[in-house]
């Protein structure tokens, strides 16, 4: 390491030290010192209810809480001056204000900074508060690991509705490779992996996505999950979908059956990992 790199490293030790420091400072009045500012807050005026009312010194509380770490990093001040205070709010509006705490900021650094850069990925920014969130309820705060901050980094918005599918539950779903088998030679050529019963949510027609291959080659890379092609499901008719998916037919017709050649594929499964339910639970993906 440089010398410029372990100045840069101190100096971030240091921010990460003082925000550490002040939210500390912030969660020993949260029920009191907080609580009494909230009152006078410009928010108040907006709450017609008391549900309103509530929500309000909520947001209030929130942004005194994390202010100081947005402009610790200097990271997208208007959207955490205006709206992030209202937004961690609504996340946090079921926990009991006894139960909200200042989250370490192992946790809320990182994760703000990157929210701040996400704000035009309403996907990726909704992982970010929640997990925020998480960090911020006592009850549950243990389970926001630091390491999900660089998850959500490395996920795409394209990719969340097929890794939403894929955590939730935690149950082993089919997968399937397509091979190509020639007649007289031993073993098989690969032609595609990772392949999914994937539909048309309208039509419930067979589709193909190119980049599923990429996507789920990133959530075992990351550790979300696990693909098995030597052990399978054998519940009745788990794997009769392969029949009729698109990569096949796309095979079938470049093949054979001419040259002796016929395409078969190869059973599996995949499921969540432990990390990737912990994760799941975490950024707000439901079971």
């Amino acid at each position: 390491m440089t010398g410029g790199e372990v100045a840069v490293a101190a100096l971030v030790g240091e921010v990460v030290k003082h925000a550490g420091e002040q939210m500390a400072e912030d969660k020993k009045s949260v029920n009191e010192e907080l609580l009494s500012a909230a009152k006078d807050s410009p928010y108040m005026a907006d709450g017609a209810s008391n549900y309103a009312k509530r929500i309000a010194i909520k947001q209030a509380i929130l942004t005194k809480m994390y202010l100081p770490i947005a402009r610790l990093f200097g990271v997208a001040n208007q959207y955490f001056e205006d709206d992030f205070g209202r937004d961690m709010a609504e996340k946090l509006k079921d926990v009991p204000d006894e139960h909200v705490v200042s989250p370490k900021p192992s946790v809320a650094a990182p994760a703000m900074q990157q929210l701040g850069f996400s704000l035009d990925e309403p996907d990726l920014k909704e992982m970010y508060l929640s997990l925020l969130a998480t960090a911020s309820d006592d009850r549950k705060k243990d389970t926001a690991h630091p390491s999900f901050v660089e998850v959500i980094k490395q996920l795409s918005s394209a990719e969340l509705g097929l890794l939403n599918d894929i955590l939730n539950g935690g149950i082993p779903s089919p997968i399937s490779t397509i091979k190509r088998v020639t007649e007289g030679q031993e073993g098989a050529v690969l032609l595609q992996k990772h392949i999914l019963p994937l539909v048309n949510v309208s039509t419930q027609e067979p589709v193909e996505n190119s980049q599923l291959g990429t996507f789920i080659d990133n959530w075992i890379r990351l550790g979300l999950v696990e693909v098995n092609y030597g052990d399978y499901l054998t519940r009745e008719g788990a794997y009769d979908w392969m029949a009729g998916r698109p990569e096949v037919a796309r095979h079938q017709s470049a093949f054979g059956p001419h040259g002796g050649h016929t395409i078969d594929f190869d059973k599996g499964f995949i499921r969540p990992t432990d990390f990737g339910e912990s994760f799941a639970k975490a950024v707000g993906i439901k079971a």
